[in-house]
């Protein structure tokens, strides 16, 4: 259940990477957000109690979304919607008492993290005039078709920490104890946690070891 949003984030972090090498720091903005949000994903649907049933619930409301969309698109018969057996989905990723809500109550991370990530998503204010520079000399206008991400250190961390999240639930799903015995120490040193649970009430946990 848990294995293709390890798989994934993990996918979208080596495009990260690739992106920076290429160096395309901001447009490696975009697979950034996408591990992020995969990470994160998973990691509420693992910790949380109830949270697999909920991201299989998830899952298939999504998978009845775009075949619905399709079968309009393409003028075929129309997908059985799924009925209130399919149980609870989980929360969006972001917003009141959504995903981020739940994992970084603080709001010291993930949240703004995110948001800041998603600035490059979508078309915002920086789309529209980032790519003018201003002569510090005479306050001429000239064109750039080219940007650097300003945070681009607080990209790879937040990059980091999804991989530090889809490795650890990874490990612990295929009860590697070694393995989890290096993230544990990669998280002491780094500074990122691998599981943001543990002051949780005890009833809202899936796991308590």
């Amino acid at each position: 259940m848990t294995y293709g949003c390890c798989c994934q984030t993990a996918r979208y972090a080596e495009a990260y990477l690739a992106l920076c090498e290429l160096g395309m720091t901001l447009e490696a903005r975009t697979p950034a957000r996408a591990a992020l949000e995969h990470a994160v994903t998973v990691e509420f649907a693992y910790l949380r109690a109830g949270g697999l049933d909920m991201l299989a619930a998830s899952a298939e409301w999504a998978s009845w979304s775009i075949d619905d969309r399709l079968a309009q698109w393409r003028g075929g018969e129309l997908p059985v919607k799924p009925g209130p057996e399919t149980g609870k989905r989980l929360p969006s990723v972001s917003g009141a008492d959504g995903i981020l809500d739940t994992l970084d109550p603080d709001n010291r991370m993930l949240q703004p993290g995110y948001a800041v990530l998603s600035q490059s998503v979508h078309v915002t204010n920086e789309t529209v005039v980032a790519y003018f520079t201003k002569s510090p000399e005479d306050g001429s206008l000239s064109l750039s078709a080219r940007r650097e991400d300003p945070l681009s250190e607080h990209t790879r961390v937040l990059v980091a920490q999804a991989c530090m999240f889809a490795a650890w639930i990874y490990a612990r799903t295929r009860g590697d104890q070694s393995r989890l015995d290096e993230l544990d120490a990669l998280a002491v040193e780094l500074h990122l946690p691998c599981r943001v649970d543990l002051e949780w009430d005890e009833e809202l946990r899936a796991h308590l070891d």
